[in-house]
């Protein structure tokens, strides 16, 4: 049997892997983001995903992808992370969008900006992560569980070998295109 580290470093191995791949099918990040979400949701058991993308011009943070587990009623919960948007500093993903740091939440009850639609889904923890480009945040990506979900520290050194993975398959990308 796997001890908890080597379980660790599997599960890290297939979302680096999974990510890896819908970068490289995929003809855009656009297109590649639902398959990726719905990797690393798999391989960590979460239920929910969505990543929000920073809108420059505007300054916003807005949906442009969700993912859920099958036969879960998310629906209406999409639905309203597509019709909301974030400014920094205001709401969760706002919140990470400003500061850069990701947020855990074990509890609802620890978080007064947890959103009124995720408790309304049954959900109970949450994770925000910021994807930092060339040293800014450019989205935030956010995961939620209807189980309560201790803090894992292994999370983020495996988000950010993600984030990196994401940034040089972007860098390269536009390489080919220059």
């Amino acid at each position: 049997s796997l001890s908890a580290s080597q379980a660790g470093i599997r599960t890290e191995q297939r979302v680096l892997y999974e990510t890896a791949c819908a970068l490289a099918e995929a003809s855009t990040l656009a297109e590649a983001v639902p398959r990726m979400l719905k990797a690393i949701c798999e391989a960590l058991n979460w239920e929910y995903g969505a990543l929000w993308r920073l809108d420059r011009a505007a300054a916003v943070l807005r949906c442009v992808a969700t993912w859920h587990a099958p036969l879960l009623p998310f629906d209406e919960f999409a639905a309203a992370s597509f019709d909301s948007t974030f400014v920094g500093g205001i709401g969760l993903a706002g919140r990470v969008w400003a500061t850069g740091k990701p947020v855990w939440v074990e509890r609802p009850g620890n978080a007064p900006d947890f959103p009124p639609e995720a408790l309304d889904g049954g959900m109970q923890s949450a994770f925000f992560w910021p994807l930092v480009i060339e040293g800014g945040v450019v989205a935030v990506l956010e995961f939620f569980s209807r189980d309560i979900r201790p803090y894992d520290a292994e999370w983020p050194s495996m988000f950010e070998s993600l984030g990196a993975h994401i940034e040089q398959s972007l860098k390269r990308r536009q390489f080919e295109e220059a």
